[in-house]
């Protein structure tokens, strides 16, 4: 007999956010609304998931549901913290609240829903390949990305040309230090280097994993430029340079100064 056919969830999104975004221009709007929460309740990567909670809040700030924009908006920008549009819609939302310093809250209210650690991130005194002592210390005033790792690791292995990626992106940009830490003897990762080149700043610690209290690895930690552990994920994820990118962009963000 016949069988309905599944969409997949990217194309079943896409196709309710370009419905929702058209009956939005003919002013339909809570039919638009109707569309909108049912995209942005899908699981999927595409369309992005910040665009479709942007939407949502956008749909919901015009029909004068503020509390439910407010929700959708921190949502879109707890993804993507650079979203001029969904900062200038909540902002408006928040003037008319009565709200005089809307940035100091947009940061206080994100740094909750993204659950940052935040815990003081410990020293850590390694060696490069040159035998040159590097203390992570050293790093203050940037954003430090750390990638525990080793060559005899699978899941390292795979990732390295996403991790290769994410340095290109950020390779025009000081401020961003990436460092990829294992406890092996230089000689072994010189050799692997020779058939697999990794563009992270490779360091060489015994107490490293210890110290940051690595439990399995891959373990990607990112650091605050005031040096507070921000980040921390264990275990490798697919397309992880475009996870790892939009944290760096929530700490750079949201993080740049203590909070007060």
């Amino acid at each position: 007999g016949y069988k309905r056919r599944a969409w997949p969830l990217g194309d079943l999104a896409d196709l309710l956010t370009l419905a929702a975004e058209l009956l939005e221009k003919q002013n339909r709007l809570q039919e638009a609304l109707a569309y909108a929460q049912k995209a942005a309740s899908i699981e999927a990567e595409f369309p992005p998931p910040e665009d479709r909670f942007l939407l949502l809040g956008r749909l919901h700030q015009a029909l004068g549901n503020a509390e439910e924009a407010e929700k959708a908006l921190l949502k879109a920008l707890s993804l993507d913290p650079t979203m001029g549009e969904a900062r200038q819609l909540l902002f408006a939302i928040w003037k008319d609240q009565g709200v005089t310093d809307p940035e100091a809250v947009l940061r206080e209210k994100l740094i909750q829903s993204l659950g940052l650690w935040l815990e003081p991130a410990p020293d850590l005194a390694a060696q490069d390949l040159q035998g040159k002592t590097v203390r992570l210390s050293d790093f203050r005033g940037k954003v430090v990305v750390l990638n525990f790792w080793a060559t005899w690791c699978s899941p390292c292995r795979r990732e390295i040309p996403d991790l290769n990626e994410l340095v290109k992106m950020y390779q025009n940009n000081p401020d961003v230090v990436f460092l990829a830490i294992t406890d092996e003897r230089p000689e072994a990762v010189q050799a692997f280097l020779q058939g697999q080149p990794f563009r992270y700043r490779i360091l060489f610690s015994k107490e490293g994993r210890r110290i940051y209290r690595v439990t399995g690895i891959p373990t990607h930690v990112i650091l605050t430029p005031d040096g507070r552990v921000a980040f921390r994920h264990v275990g490798s994820f697919p397309r992880i340079h475009l996870r790892l990118a939009k944290e760096i962009e929530v700490v750079r963000t949201l993080l740049a100064q203590p909070p007060a």
